[in-house]
């Protein structure tokens, strides 16, 4: 049958709508959309009440919705033929006639609107059309059926219309007017479900034309889809896999900006190395049991750590020196982040506390920047808030952007404070920060001042609403805040609460030095004597305690007697002081001369060096000095001869004691002045002797000189000659500055290359205070000659640096992207060393060509510059013409020197200052213009002028790409402009001609090293390309780049891959260090195949790499998982085989054993396990497995791993209880392991033990939870249940999933008021977020107010709470206006640094958003991840616990389990629980689940305005009727409900 023509198929719907209504459907003039509203509103106006006038303004809104969508449809209609008029004129001229209703049957309104309410619904979902540009591009097929739609819309009207005028027809009908039209003999129902069906095959020819242009577009999804016709994969585990590999992509790029922001936030607030993490991790693992318990029991603490409450946002802890505070301000960190990562799990990450703290060092020691302590600590908490709080890294970065670099280098504390906005009006968030040890700041120090002012004026300074943005803890020593600036702070005086910790502490010590353990009498009666009397003696003292301790230790020691321990514990309540110099005393006569003098020197390399040494470091030291080895272990000394002064922490550093460190510390000098120096001088005189007398005198005194050596009493000598234990500031540099310049001027050593980095690092910081300290006349001119000759020697060429510069050093000068100690910046620039070489008497005795050369150097228009010109040259050819050091390091030293003119013109004015000073030309002025006018010449030649090798314009336009968008990358673009600018300079320095393979590899190393993976690829493409015979190296780095570039590049990466690899092969006898790279190579290979899902490409892959390395437990667990993952049964019970009969490498346990420690590793543990449980579940292999990993346990066990140890005995659990399917089995096995998991880990403190012991605590809750349902006697249950509820973890916080399984029980039993009881705190806390001022916390009030309604039983409010975590208003209002939607979404896109490249990658992906009636979305079968382009979002963060990669942020059509705590599943993951088809081990198919019900806006729209629908009836699993009230009335009534007190104040917000 032929076709017809559109014009003909509009002929006939024309003719047929006179047929029916008798009336042409043709109007003069057409009508129109304002047409139409303005009968609608004319209509309304007739309305008499208001009620009737808010029914017509709803109804005026849904016709005016859907007649919105026909004018879209008329539009792309029009485009299909050429018709003198147009279809959506047509349909408004039918809606108009339709309108046109006689005022006798005027409630027949009621009926259109019904039948407009029904289209609308239907219609809603071609708003979609409002986003599309190119409507000539729209399939034909489509065109045809929205021709079709439209006929059918005159169609319905039409029938409408005859029903109308029909009145014995419709007036037979009683009730709603909306069903006339519905009925069927009105001809419009059967019309409607044809207009239904049309809808529906245009979604589906959309649908197919996306998918249509995917496949041609996305040649690697085409490779997907013909790869599940080949081998029968089902299409939905493809598109599957897509989102799986879509959502990757999409967090890798979020991820990579926000890493990207927060180093150039580092870089611009020229951030070192924060110490305080590894600060913050040795000191917690040294902390004593329970350590700040207490502190719960202080009403101001539990305010200021709840954000909710109108607390003084500052709180101080103060103490007099070991008492503890920084101990215990990690045992709040601790707390702070177990609470945020536990309690406020729900809290979406944009609005969950952040955390900063930092300990500020001291003063005397360990900081380059010493005067600047404050300010270092304030930007290292701006850092950490930016690590943790991406909006703030955006805003923070911006404003770097703003500031001039240099502003950083010099900002006074308040600027900073100002700049970095640790306070900003109407922040949503609360700060938690934490500063330790604020007595460290000098008084002279203005920022010390500044601190101090800003934070004792924090209340008065916020207004109330702001105060929860911000919570301060300072600490510091007793007197550190004066009581005139903090009259009115909350203050706690830790030396007042920690006699809890002191006991403990005591037992500890005891107990680890083996004292007073026996349990005789006498024995036990000591014991208590120094548990009773000590604690109350050293008044919340550590060091007094700790004293004692050893005193008593040697007391018992030496057999002594009681009245001696009775007489220390006297004596310990010294001051410290006091007790110091006694333990130095008691040291020094204890130990030999030469004990002392190495002593000595240990001190003042472990008190005055910029960092902190390991044994192995300070044995090097001694080497430098002594020139020989002790016999002797050092460490031995240290732990044995030396312990009362140092100790080893965890990780190996050499700490000493803070109380004896203050008494070591001398001013008298320690080293000989030089006119000082010992020296003998005799005169003999002999008058009135005659010539025997003098011979007489002559031989006794060559006789005692000679043979008895004169027999001094040496006893006497030994007493004044063995010196004291002390170290002089001053003296210690000294050493320090000439053992550093010493080994770097010799030959390495492998004595003492341990300090090589050290000596490059931290010498200008050396030199540096040498001239500044006030005693530098007093070093005598020998000794500066030393130095300055040094200095020169190590200035001259590279060579000295180039020696000692290891792969391991690489990048020695500096710490992360702007070094600690750089040469560039503060007292490491170069004008530390031309103070040096600028001193007559430190160069006095440099030869005449070697001054010549220095002259010529001031002469330079920038000295600085020139100076370092030898050891720059060096780098160049390291950077790119070598591939041994790192080409990172290397490129940012070069960098740096050609940035440096410019950050340090002030210090070149000061150099030339002094040029002129020591007598040189004074022409710099003129010459430092003139090379700056150069520059900015050769800057624009970077800019503007093309180049063959360097395709300049290329990089600004990646500029320009990468910054189009937002500042959310700013710097970004600086540094493809900074690799080029080097580049150039190197090609220039180096006089290099042509360029090869080398230099563009290097150059993509560089690139990649800035995570600028664009640019990366053009220059690994042209060392590929370009050149004849490239190296693996490049096609290795080329493929790496592809790789962590876009996802359509992952085929790409794939194949350059193999090019590497064929090359590698072909060494017939490879180095070990080839056979590694392709080990490494062959894993990545295999990996990205796996993610290509070629599976069986993957498996050859890694095979392959265990060939290369059998003992590979990365390959070896990577095939095992793929081979679970896609269900190869026989090849992965070979390998367990295989692997349970080898013996690993590295241990005593086999492959299998060991591969255990690597799954722990593994980024989804919980799925590996159980995957690997559930395989061999029905397996005799089961057996094999259980007993590998009881020797896994072990083993950790006797390594002391007790966190491995104990994560495998969970899951070793799981696997008895839920997967053990042996004869004989019994539940109680998986118990008993559970149980031996919370032994095992009751005293620790780490956070992922304790998070361990809270999982085997769930799942011990949950087991007796199963038990007490199906038992007779339940009541052993019911208390093991109410042990688990109220078990304490880690710092005292209690776990609230133990407690759910407890409630639900009671509810389940319809014991709802005991249920109750049980989550009363929990329902109080809810409540309490819900009644406070704050909006933003509404929703963490929510989600827990819905958990707690929904485990005790309530599963209508239950509902209700859900309901009132929908999306944020702004996603919810004005939903017509699709284009201002697209506007906000695109502008929110920028916000987060979507770029064009990257939409257009998301685009690719799949991503089809179609809007249906009720705003949700559907997705074609290649949909994209949710998280890609957000129609709208919310405050939730939960996703599908069967980890299928689903996440809702916003209540919308998902299963919440009604017993477990805190589980989601959607509705394939939950229909895959009973059948046993979820991977993973989580929940019960006893259980039940309240469905959360898609996201309905027509239901928002009612109960919008701060309402909620709660109440009805709960039928099915469903809310059947309710009713509407008030947020604030329903909170009430749940109070009641609940026995708590009303509250009459409105929370301030409703969703």
């Amino acid at each position: 049958m032929e076709k017809q023509s559109l014009d003909d198929m509009w002929s006939d719907a024309m003719e047929r709508f006179r047929d029916l209504t008798t009336k042409n459907l043709k109007l003069s003039p057409p009508r129109t959309l304002d047409d139409i509203r303005k009968q609608i509103e004319s209509e309304q106006a007739d309305s008499l009440n208001s009620k009737a006038k808010d029914s017509k303004k709803r109804a005026k809104e849904i016709g005016m919705n859907a007649l919105t969508c026909i004018k879209l449809l008329g539009g792309i209609a029009a485009q299909g033929a050429s018709m003198v008029f147009g279809p959506a004129e047509l349909c408004f001229n039918a809606v108009s006639l339709l309108l046109d209703i006689p005022s006798k049957i005027h409630d027949f309104h009621e009926a259109v609107d019904g039948l407009l309410d029904e289209v609308s619904v239907m219609l809603s979902q071609f708003k979609i059309y409002q986003r599309i540009e190119q409507f000539s591009n729209i399939d034909p097929e489509l065109y045809d059926t929205i021709q079709k739609l439209m006929v059918s819309f005159v169609n319905i009207c039409a029938l409408s219309i005859n029903l109308r005028d029909n009145a014995s027809r419709w007036k037979r009908f009683k009730g709603s007017m909306k069903k006339v039209l519905l009925d069927d003999d009105s001809g419009v129902k059967g019309e409607l479900d044809a207009f239904r069906s049309l809808i529906q095959k245009q979604s589906t020819i959309r649908e197919t034309v996306t998918l249509e242009n995917v496949l041609r577009n996305r040649k690697d999804l085409t490779q997907l889809l013909s790869m599940a016709s080949e081998t029968g994969q089902r299409l939905g585990d493809i598109a599957t896999g897509v989102d799986m590999l879509t959502a990757a992509e999409s967090n890798r790029k979020l991820e990579h900006v926000h890493k990207q922001q927060l180093e150039n936030i580092r870089k611009k607030l020229l951030i070192t190395n924060d110490t305080s993490k590894t600060l913050y991790s040795n000191i917690w693992a040294d902390t004593v049991q329970r350590t700040g318990s207490w502190l719960r029991d202080i009403p101001e603490y539990n305010k200021w750590i709840d954000p909710t409450t109108d607390a003084d946002p500052l709180l101080l802890i103060t103490g007099d020196i070991n008492s503890g505070k920084s101990y215990l301000m990690t045992a709040i960190v601790h707390e702070l982040e177990s609470i945020f990562s536990r309690e406020v799990k729900t809290i979406n990450a944009a609005r969950k506390p952040v955390l900063a703290y930092h300990f500020l060092p001291k003063h005397s020691e360990k900081s380059g920047h010493a005067q600047k302590l404050a300010e270092t600590g304030l930007k290292c908490l701006a850092f950490q808030i930016a690590e943790r709080d991406a909006s703030y890294a955006k805003n923070t970065i911006a404003m770097c952007d703003e500031i001039d670099d240099a502003h950083f280098k010099e900002a006074t504390f308040l600027d900073l404070w100002r700049d970095l906005r640790m306070v900003a009006p109407k922040r949503n968030q609360t700060y938690f920060i934490l500063l330790d040890g604020v007595d460290q700041l000098s008084d002279d120090d203005q920022a010390k001042q500044d601190l101090l002012d800003i934070t004792s004026k924090l209340k008065s300074s916020l207004s109330d609403s702001d105060r929860s943005q911000i919570r301060v803890l300072l600490s510091g020593k007793t007197g550190t805040f004066k009581q005139d600036m903090f009259r009115d702070v909350p203050t706690i005086d830790i030396e007042q609460h920690n006699g809890a910790e002191i006991g403990f502490y005591i037992d500890q010590e005891l107990a680890k030095r083996d004292l007073l353990l026996g349990r005789d009498s006498e024995t036990v009666k000591m014991r208590d004597l120094i548990k009773i009397k000590l604690p109350k003696i050293a008044q919340g003292n550590f060091f007094k305690v700790q004293t004692a301790i050893e005193k008593i230790g040697e007391v018992v020691a030496s057999d002594g007697s009681s009245a001696e321990l009775e007489k220390i514990l006297d004596q310990a309540g010294q001051d410290q002081v006091s007790i110091a110099h006694d333990v130095l005393g008691a040291l020094g006569e204890s130990l030999s001369i030469k004990e002392i003098a190495e002593l000595n020197h240990l001190l003042i390399w472990a008190v005055f060096a910029i960092n902190y040494f390991k044994v192995f470091d300070l044995k090097a030291a001694l080497h430098l000095h002594f020139k020989k080895a002790s016999l002797q272990p050092l460490e031995k000394k240290i732990k044995g001869k030396y312990a009362k002064i140092f100790e080893i922490n965890n990780d190996g550093y050499v700490i000493v004691n803070e109380a004896i460190e203050e008494a070591i510390k001398t001013s008298e000098r320690t080293r000989p002045l030089g006119e000082e120096e010992p020296q003998i001088s005799a005169t003999i005189t002999i008058t009135k002797a005659n010539i025997k007398t003098v011979q007489n005198f002559l031989w006794t005194l060559t006789e005692r000189a000679m043979i008895n050596k004169f027999e001094f009493d040496e006893s006497a000598a030994l007493i004044n000659a063995k010196g004291n234990i002390r170290v002089n500031e001053l003296d210690s540099h000294l050493i320090i500055t000439k053992q550093c310049l010493a080994l770097l001027l010799a030959d390495p050593d492998e004595k003492t290359d341990a300090l090589s980095s050290y000596a490059m690092t931290a010498l200008p910081t050396h030199l540096n205070f040498l001239r500044n300290d006030a005693e530098f006349y007093t070093i005598d001119i020998g000794t500066k000659r030393e130095i300055g000759q040094g200095v020169f020697a190590l200035l001259v060429d590279g060579d000295i640096i180039e020696k000692h510069w290891t792969s391991e050093d690489n990048g020695w000068y500096r710490d992360n992207y702007d070094g600690k100690y750089s040469w560039f910046y503060n007292e490491g620039e170069p004008s530390v060393f031309w103070n040096w070489l600028n001193d007559p008497d430190a160069i006095q005795y440099l030869g005449k060509k070697d001054k010549e050369w220095l002259k010529q150097l001031k002469s330079q228009p920038d000295p600085n510059r020139s100076l370092l010109e030898p050891i720059t040259l060096m780098m160049a050819r390291r950077w790119l013409r070598d591939r041994e050091w790192d080409a990172k390091n290397t490129f940012l030293w070069i960098s740096e020197y050609l940035q440096m003119a410019k950050s340090a013109s002030d210090d070149n004015a000061e150099v030339a200052e002094s040029v002129v000073a020591d007598g040189s030309e004074s022409e710099g002025d003129d010459s430092v213009d003139e090379d700056e006018d150069e520059d900015e010449d050769q800057d624009e030649v970077v800019e503007d002028e093309p180049d063959e090798e360097e395709s300049v314009e290329d990089e600004e336009d990646d500029k320009s790409d990468a910054g189009s968008s937002s500042s959310s990358e700013t710097d970004a673009p600086a540094v493809p402009a900074l690799i080029v600018s080097a580049a150039r300079w190197v090609q220039e320095a180096l006089k290099i001609q042509e360029l090869d393979s080398l230099w563009h590899e290097r150059l993509g190393q560089t690139y990649s090293a800035a995570y600028n993976h664009e640019n990366a690829i053009k220059e690994y493409e042209k060392a590929t390309q370009d050149f004849d015979d490239p190296s693996w190296q490049s096609f290795q780095g080329l493929a790496l780049a592809y790789g962590t570039h876009y996802l359509a590049d992952l085929p790409k990466a794939v194949s350059t891959m193999e090019r590497a690899l064929d090359l590698l092969r072909k060494d017939d006898s490879p180095s070990e260090e080839i056979q590694s790279c392709v080990l490494r190579n062959l894993i990545q290979l295999a990996d990205w195949r796996a993610r290509l899902l070629q599976s069986d490409v993957a498996i050859k892959l890694y095979e392959e790499a265990l060939t290369v390395d059998p003992n590979s437990s990365e390959a070896r667990a990577k095939l095992l998982k793929i081979t679970l993952t896609i269900g190869h049964d026989a090849q992965r019970q070979l390998l367990l085989d295989q692997m349970s009969r080898a013996k690993a490498s590295n241990s005593d346990l086999s492959q299998l054993g060991a591969l255990f420690q690597y799954i722990l590793k593994d980024e989804s543990t919980d799925l590996f396990f159980s995957m690997l449980f559930s395989a061999i579940s029905k397996l005799p292999f089961f057996d094999i497995l259980m007993k590998h990993l009881d020797e896994a346990i072990e083993f950790a066990r006797l390594e002391h791993r007790i966190g491995d140890a104990a994560l495998l005995l969970l899951y070793k659990g799981i696997a008895l209880y839920h997967y053990d399917q042996r004869v004989g089995h019994s539940e109680e096995s998986g118990l008993n392991a559970w149980e031996e998991v919370r032994t095992l880990t009751k005293d620790a403190q780490s956070y992922t033990i304790i998070d361990t012991s809270m999982r085997a605590s769930r799942l011990i809750s949950s087991y007796h939870f199963r038990r007490a349902r199906t038992s007779p006697n339940p009541e052993h249950h019911i208390s093991k249940m109410k042990e688990e509820s109220i078990r304490r973890f880690g710092s005292g916080y209690l776990a609230r999933d133990s407690r759910s399984y407890l409630g639900c029980y009671y509810a389940i039993r319809e014991d709802y008021a005991t249920a109750k009881q049980v989550f009363l705190e929990d329902m109080k806390s809810a409540l309490a977020l819900l009644s406070d001022d704050v909006e933003y916390n509404d929703h963490v009030g929510y989600r827990i107010l819905a958990e707690v309604l929904m485990h005790s039983g309530d599963s209508l409010n239950a509902l209700s709470a859900w309901s009132l975590l929908g999306p944020n208003p702004e996603h919810v209002e004005d939903q017509s206006n699709d284009n201002a939607k697209e506007e906000s979404e695109q502008a929110s896109e920028d916000e987060d640094a979507e770029d064009e490249d990257q939409e257009k990658s998301t685009q690719e992906a799949g991503q089809v958003e179609q809007v249906q009636g009720d705003g949700t979305e559907q997705t074609s079968i290649l949909k994209g991840p949710k998280t890609l382009r957000h129609t709208r979002g919310g405050d939730l963060d939960n996703h599908c616990d069967g980890l299928c990669g689903r996440n809702w942020s916003y209540a919308d059509d998902f299963y919440c389990c009604t017993i477990c705590p805190d589980i989601q599943f959607c509705s394939d993951c939950l229909a895959k629980l009973p059948s046993g088809e979820l991977r993973v081990y989580i929940c019960d198919t006893t259980h039940n689940w309240l469905h959360i019900p898609k996201w309905d806006d027509l239901e928002f729209a009612e109960t919008r305005e701060g309402k909620v629908k709660f109440g009805g009836e709960f039928v099915d699993g469903k809310r059947v009727g309710g009713r509407i009230e008030t947020v604030a009335e329903w909170l009430n009534l749940v109070r009641d409900d609940w026995g708590l007190p009303r509250v009459e104040k409105v929370p301030a917000g409703s969703r």
